[in-house]
């Protein structure tokens, strides 16, 4: 993903709202960094939360980032970005997602305790806050469930405005942190099989 003459477009955390992608061109690619030149005058800080958006045989994907170096202004910026987590599916989940909604799990959300957790999947979980976090933004999230702590940063890959004035939050675990990652996909099993149990005992 994001090879070297693939077109991108980049969308700046917290940069406005409405979700401004800007597009551009891919001119250094490796394991770790790529760069790109874009069209537009675009200049965010140095260390600046960044998702890359591009196609891959047919499909769209995202790949998290943060702005490494503001490598030329003019005639055209080019910035370079360091990679932050897997390539994931901008167009759906590639993992199953467990309902958490009448379970009672509750989050820390950076400063926010008691976040309501409504799904969970093995690489991420969705929450519901007061406050509404950027797209593309790294948030420290702690779980507290059955005896077992799960604690690391996780990137916003969603948000959605809620009836009642809250906020959605679909996020995506690091893939740095093992131990989260693990922690989510026991709790997303164990979940599963209660549910499993439930319907068994309904039908």
């Amino acid at each position: 993903m994001l090879d070297v003459g693939t077109t991108m477009f980049l969308l700046i955390a917290g940069e406005s709202k409405q979700k401004i992608l800007h597009r551009g061109k891919v001119v250094h690619s490796d394991e770790q960094v790529f760069i790109c030149e874009f069209q537009e005058h675009i200049w965010p800080d140095v260390g600046a939360d960044v998702n890359a958006y591009c196609e891959v045989r047919g499909k769209f994907y995202q790949q998290g980032a943060k702005v490494m170096a503001q490598v030329q202004a003019a005639p055209c910026p080019i910035l370079a970005f360091r990679r932050v987590g897997e390539p994931v599916s901008a167009e759906q989940r590639e993992t199953y997602r467990v309902s958490l909604v009448t379970a009672d799990i509750k989050a820390t959300v950076g400063d926010e305790q008691r976040c309501a957790v409504v799904d969970v999947s093995p690489v991420g979980l969705a929450v519901v806050t007061a406050r509404e976090y950027p797209v593309g933004g790294l948030i420290e999230v702690t779980i507290t469930c059955e005896d077992e702590t799960l604690k690391g940063e996780a990137r916003v890959q969603t948000v959605r405005t809620r009836p009642d004035g809250k906020f959605r939050h679909g996020l995506l675990a690091m893939r740095e942190n093992v131990k989260m990652r693990q922690g989510l996909e026991r709790l997303t099993a164990t979940m599963q099989r209660m549910q499993l149990r439930r319907l068994a005992r309904v039908a």
